[in-house]
Order: structure tokens, then sequence, then C-alpha cells
């Protein structure tokens, strides 16, 4: 080599190194490196319902991203889709993308296409497998796409709501007592996002208490998100003999024309009706004064001032209350024979507003017994008690 071909071969190869050879060598060394990138479901077509997720009877189109994490750029590049679920069926498998620069990642130039069959019950995930080709290779890579269950069309949703008695047996105090026939609407909720029509509900229990006399109910149609009450009573008897409270579990079965639903509600059931009443009786009585020598002894002769008190041993005060006191003893002269009381509350003693006043006869030579009787009436009945003096 003569020194000029030496002195162009060393500029060639300055020249080529300032110019970025070493890239170009490196370019054809290194190639492009493509991979699945990400996704997109696109459930927007038809009857479905464009909530983003692959669905059970659903038609989806899926645009596709791959990525260039080689060295060089990939040119004409292109990819199959395949996937060997059962369930899935692909529609367009072949798409093709730009050019990938180094480090970038393209979108499918159009969408890859499957469909989900329907019958799906549970949520799963999919393979799906890509094989992609450029000018400069070939490669395989996979991802996973989730299956939802069929996408369903709004329904509603029954479930019990709240009851209450009209009426709670004959007394009606709200209590669903021992011996009572009682009178039960129930309120349903539609807690799901569809209209409830012709809706009806059954009501069971397992208690061997409780006989359902009327078990049966219709109800109005009950929108989305409202609720409604029977249109008539469920009715049931409760058996005598229940000595403490217990709770009662029912089942009620709710339909309508969109579907049927179960659900359990509880009443408790307490001891048979009890009947609320004061109880009055005599309780004690002292003397102010006895006679004139107030010395606390009823005497022959003696002039009796008499202060009585009633005691309520019963589950309820007593109003109005007055008592009459009398007695068949000859000697006793009753001058005041009547007292009122006002209220006597539960377990109280009341003392009457005035004193009894009673003479007895001279000539009394030896101590004895006497017995009073009190009649006793208050708003709420009445009562006779004796009592010895």
């Amino acid at each position: 080599m003569n020194i000029k071909s030496l002195l162009f071969t060393v500029a060639l190869f300055a020249f080529l190194a300032t110019n970025g050879y070493s890239d170009i060598e490196k370019s054809l060394d290194d190639p492009p490196i493509l991979n699945h990138y990400s996704h997109i479901i696109d459930d927007s077509n038809g009857s479905s319902d464009n909530d983003g997720k692959a669905e059970g009877g659903e038609s989806i189109n899926m645009p596709v991203n791959i990525s260039n994490s080689g060295e060089s750029v990939a040119t004409d590049v292109s990819a199959i889709l395949s996937c060997t679920h059962p369930s899935i069926t692909i529609t367009d498998a072949n798409e093709s993308y730009p050019d990938i620069p180094i480090g970038a990642n393209r979108q499918t130039d159009y969408d890859y296409d499957f469909i989900v069959a329907t019958g799906i019950l549970v949520q799963f995930n999919v393979t799906f497998t890509l094989d992609i080709t450029s000018n400069e290779g070939t490669w395989t890579d996979t991802f996973i796409v989730t299956i939802y269950p069929d996408n369903a069309s709004p329904m509603p949703v029954l479930e019990y709501q709240a009851h209450n008695f009209f009426e709670a047996g004959a007394d009606d105090d709200d209590l669903a007592e021992g011996g009572e026939s009682i009178r039960m609407p129930i309120e349903l909720l539609n807690s799901g996002e569809a209209r409830a029509t012709v809706v009806s509900a059954v009501i069971s229990t397992n208690d061997p208490a409780i006989t359902l006399t009327d078990a049966s109910e219709n109800y109005p149609h009950i929108e989305a998100g409202y609720d409604e009450w029977s249109n008539y009573n469920y009715n049931f008897d409760i058996a005598p003999g229940i000595t403490q409270t217990r709770t009662v579990e029912f089942n009620i079965e709710m339909t309508s024309n969109q579907g049927t639903w179960t659900d359990v509600f509880t009443i408790e059931i307490h001891p048979d009706n009890i009947v609320y009443m004061p109880e009055l009786a005599y309780a004690a009585h002292n003397f102010d004064p006895a006679g004139e020598d107030d010395d606390n002894l009823p005497e022959g002769g003696e002039t009796i001032r008499m202060p009585v008190s009633l005691f309520n041993s019963g589950n309820q005060m007593a109003t109005g209350t007055e008592a009459i006191l009398s007695t068949q003893d000859p000697d006793i002269t009753i001058t005041d024979n009547s007292e009122n009381y006002g209220e006597v509350n539960i377990n109280g003693e009341e003392w009457c507003d005035y004193d009894y006043n009673f003479d007895i006869a001279t000539g009394i030579t030896q101590e004895r017994d006497v017995e009073f009787t009190l009649d006793i009436t208050s708003n709420e009945g009445t009562w006779t008690d004796t009592f010895i003096v």
C-alpha cells in the first residue's frame, strides 16, 4: 500500500468513527426485541355494556401495544394473536404495526377481535399469545386477560326491610304474646338496579308455638332503591303457655317477574298476655286520737278517729281510690265511713285523706276483737278486705 492509499484508509476510519460508524455496527449486531406492552378491552360493541371488562357473551375489540426494548428499529412489524381457552373465539387474529423505534411502543393499526362465550359464571384469567415478526426477527410473548361472568341486565334485589304489628292481640300493646292472634304487615326493600314487578312473598317458621293463618301477601311494584309494605297483613296465632320471652326466626321467600330471593327476620314472643291491674288491700291503721285520753286504746264510751292505709300489690297504679268502712259489731257506731285516697302507686302505701270516725258504746266489760270491713274502689276495679281492731 502506498502512502496515498494508507492516508485514505486512515481518513476513512476517522470519518466513520466521527459520523456514527460504531452505532451502525452495533445496530447490525443488536436487533430489536419486541414484546407485549399493553392492551385495551373495548366492549362498546352491540349489546355489550361498555364497562371495560370482557364478560360472558360479549364481543371485544382489543388494540395491543408492542414495545421495542432492543438496540435497533423494528420495521414491517406484524403479530398474530392466539388463545387456546374454549370460551374464547378470536375473529381477527392478524394485525400490522408501524415501525417501532428503540425504547418506544406502538399500537396496532387496527384492533384484534374476539368473542367470549355465554354462560360464564365465575371470574377467571385467560392467556393470550402474540407471535410477532418484523424484518429483523421473530418473537413470542404472552399476556393475561381477565374474563368476567355474563353481563347481566339490571335486576331488582328484594330483601326484608321491616315489620310491625297491626294488631298485636286484643290488647294491641305492640307485643306478640302467648295466646294472641297477630296481624303483621311486612316491608320489602328493592336494593337492586331495576323495578320489581308483580311482587309477592311467603313467610314460614319452624317454631311450634306459631301457627300461620295467612302466610302469603302481595305487594305493589317496587322501584329500584325503594321499599313497599304488603297490601294486607300476614296473620299468625301464638299458642298459650309462653312463660318467657324468646326470639322466633321467620323465613321469607320473595318473588317477582324478575326472580326469587330469600331472607330471614326475627320477632320476640313474650309470655302470655299480662293483665295490668292494681291490687288494693288493707295495710295499717292507727288512732288519732283514741278518745279524750288519747292513750292509743279504743275503750268503751270513746269517740275514735282512725286513719287507714291501703297497699297496692298489683302491676298498675290505682287512681280515683276510695273506701267504705263497715262492721257488724253492735257496740260500734260508724259516724264517718267513707274516705278518699287518690292515687296509690305500684308497691306503694297510701293513707286516707281524712279519718274514719266511730263511737264505742259504754258498758264494755272485757277486751275483745272487732272485725272491720273495707270495700275499696278505684277507676280500675273493686276489692274487699278486713282487719281487726
